[in-house]
């Protein structure tokens, strides 16, 4: 899962925290979330 604003301006960033709690409502963690990961470990992911 990624959590996005899908920010057309800057002042849409504050959309993220709404992803961020939908998230957490659903349980996830960190590791469950692609956006959050480190770089090298998302792009291994994205190749396979």
């Amino acid at each position: 899962m990624s959590i996005g604003a899908d920010a057309h301006a800057p002042e849409h960033y504050k959309y993220l925290e709404m992803g961020i709690a939908q998230a957490r409502r659903g349980w996830a963690q960190k590791s469950d979330i692609i956006n959050a990961w480190p770089l090298e470990k998302m792009l291994k992911f994205l190749k396979n």
